[in-house]
This record gives C-alpha cells, structure tokens and sequence, in this order.
C-alpha cells in the first residue's frame, strides 16, 4: 500500500465496485450460504484494508486503528469459522476400484 493521499480513495473506490459486482453476480445467479458468508469476509477484509490505508495516509491515530484492526480481527475470525466450521463432508459414497474404471 502506498504512503500517498491517493491510496485511500482508491482502495475505497475498488472496495465499493468489486462489492457492487459480488451483488450484481448474487442477484442474476442467485444467493448461496457460502457467497453470503464470503461476501460478509470480504466486508471485513476490505475495511481492513481501508483502516491501515487511511492510517499509513496520516488520518487515523495509532489507538483507532489498534481498536478496529481487533474489531475487525474478531469478526474475520467469526466470519471464517462459519464458513469452514460448519462446512459438511460431501455426500460422496466411495466405489471400489474395479467398478468405477471397469
């Protein structure tokens, strides 16, 4: 991330358009538990993101930043055992060798 009064407004503005093309794509190919989860990562990553950006750039004391990198730390960390904490095994049964290539 760059040091410069640019780099904020930029990660702002690719954070705001890749959100609103995740949404446009979830609501032409419908919702799923995963994207809603993932989408709910990528909220938090982003703003993240946009925390240090701004802190780098000068407009957010060392302590905002301290609180919300842990704010956000705590949701990212809820965020990703929902997705991969109640992830299911496949119901895939297994078939023998000689079955399956015969």
């Amino acid at each position: 991330m760059a040091r410069d009064a640019a780099a904020l407004p930029a990660v702002v503005v690719f954070g705001g358009v890749t959100d609103w093309l995740d949404g446009a794509v979830a609501r032409r190919h419908g919702r799923t538990r995963l994207g809603r989860d993932l989408d709910t990562t990528a909220d938090l990553a982003f703003l993240t993101t946009a925390a240090i950006t701004a802190h780098r750039a000068g407009r957010l004391p060392r302590h905002a930043l301290a609180a919300l990198l842990a704010h956000h730390g705590i949701g990212l960390g809820l965020s990703l055992s929902a997705v991969f904490g109640r992830a299911r095994r496949p119901a895939i049964r297994a078939r023998p060798w000689a079955l399956c290539c015969a």
